[in-house]
């Protein structure tokens, strides 16, 4: 009998052996064999844009309005041919958010409608000892060029224009409409241009925004480059803790218990399931195995993203706190945000399920600032030109489509009846990942914003 049991347990795990072996052959690459673009544009003098216009602090607050002006006349003397041409119609909104109309010769075509930031976030004062130069200095080297707003949608609007202006002086003309939109905060600026695309009518054919990043050695021990689109947004819920007749120690006390109840990534969700189908594939035969057999081996698929930074922060489950100071009844309040790939309306229940401290309660009901929004389609003419166009520029990269988070306060995706993807081809390295997390020492390398320009060059070519 027990030699039968033997045979019986070597003959189910030859089975189960050879499933997982066989799911993993079958797991095949998803990628498109796209050729890179041997000639290609140069912009030898754009660094230094970029560097002058980084010197200029375009923080998105009332006192420094003077500063956008400055930002906006450098833009006009560096860029002179796209403000001087027929085929170009700019449009102001709420005194410094600009868009362009770059006007293409068939009306039936839909429009494409590209955004990057003029503004940046305030650097944190006590963490400006950790930049490697003062975050406003512009400096430039032979490597990099330095600054806040060089990692973000600010490097973004110069790349866009770098490319724009040179298109122009060449009298090249777009088969289709091409906007260019640059929102100088996340609140009226972008609203107002989200209004008056809604009010002129225009359905683009998809809108690509900053966000997303091209991730090098991040991933496991995959080496090649990453392409990681965003196709979608966390979902974003906020809850109020309240503490009666106390401080705000025990809101304190409740955050780090619902941290610490936070659940792993939830490996049903479609996201995760799509960025993994894109993944998988690339990844060597142990980690393939893992990662193309998730009827078996969900846990350690979880705790493998789980554990690593960039996955984390792009599925994970997420909590931060705002405390307000103890009013004159004593009363202490929290505001907790929570991100997640896929927050449900169950999420007050598990609040109160976790809420272990008996001084602290659940003040309300959720608000979800973002919710199970639409995602923009991955089998499409608009995600395969976003990420053909990555293989045209960057040797041996790869692409899979990503959630996003923090783009912006603005929910573009509820307001605008289009595809909405989300990318910004800066190259991350673990080092560079890490200081980005803690928001510090905000660099570009020279060659990767050549890369940036000749992104949106052969985007635009691809599109026209």
């Amino acid at each position: 009998m027990r030699k039968l049991l033997i045979v019986l347990l070597v003959f189910v795990l030859s089975i189960i052996s050879l499933i997982l072996v066989f799911n993993t052959f079958i797991n095949t690459s998803k990628q498109s064999k796209i050729q890179l673009v041997q000639e290609l544009p140069q912009y030898p003098n754009a660094p230094k844009r970029l560097a002058q216009a980084l010197r200029i602090p375009t923080i998105p607050d009332s006192n420094l309005t003077a500063n956008f002006s400055r930002f906006q006349a450098l833009i006009q003397k560096n860029y002179p041919a796209i403000f001087n041409n027929p085929n170009v119609e700019w449009q102001y909104f709420e005194q410094f958010s600009w868009v362009a109309k770059w006007v293409g010769r068939t009306s039936e075509l839909a429009p494409i409608v590209l955004v990057a930031e003029q503004y940046v976030e305030e650097p944190e004062l006590k963490h400006i000892p950790e930049w490697s130069y003062n975050p406003f200095m512009g400096k430039i080297d032979q490597e990099f060029v330095y600054g806040q707003g060089a990692q973000n949608g600010k490097a973004a609007m110069l790349a866009m224009l770098e490319v724009f202006n040179t298109l122009v002086r060449q009298n090249t003309l777009p088969e289709r409409t091409i906007y260019f939109a640059f929102p100088h905060n996340t609140q009226q600026g972008e609203k107002a241009i989200i209004q008056a695309l809604q009010s002129a009518q225009i359905a683009p054919e998809f809108i690509l925004k900053t966000g997303g990043l091209i991730s090098q050695n991040i991933l496991w021990d995959l080496t090649m480059p990453m392409a990681l689109i965003g196709v979608g947004r966390q979902s974003v819920a906020q809850i109020t803790l309240e503490a009666k007749n106390s401080t705000a120690k025990p809101i304190i006390q409740a955050v780090q218990q619902l941290k610490a109840a936070l659940p792993l990534v939830e490996m049903e969700a479609a996201s995760i399931n799509d960025f993994l189908t894109y993944i998988s594939p690339e990844m060597p035969f142990g980690q393939r195995l893992i990662f193309s057999n998730q009827w078996l081996l969900n846990n350690i698929q979880q705790k493998q993203l789980q554990n690593n930074s960039l996955t984390k922060a792009i599925f994970g489950h997420n909590i931060t706190s705002h405390l307000t100071p103890q009013d004159s009844n004593k009363t202490s309040l929290g505001t907790v945000t929570l991100t997640g790939s896929n927050l449900n309306h169950n999420l007050e229940q598990w609040v109160k399920s976790h809420l272990q401290h008996p001084k602290v309660q659940l003040l309300g009901q959720a608000q979800f600032l973002y919710k199970n929004q639409k995602r923009a389609a991955i089998n499409n003419g608009a995600y395969r030109l976003i990420s053909n166009t990555c293989k045209e520029i960057f040797p041996h990269i790869i692409s899979a489509p990503i959630l996003v988070n923090k783009t912006s306060k603005v929910n573009w995706q509820a307001n605008l009846n289009t595809d909405i993807y989300y990318f910004h081809p800066v190259i991350y390295t673990p080092t560079r990942w890490e200081k980005a997390q803690k928001k510090i020492d905000n660099k570009i390398n020279i060659k990767n914003y050549e890369q940036m320009m000749q992104f949106y060059y052969q985007l635009i070519m691809n599109s026209i």
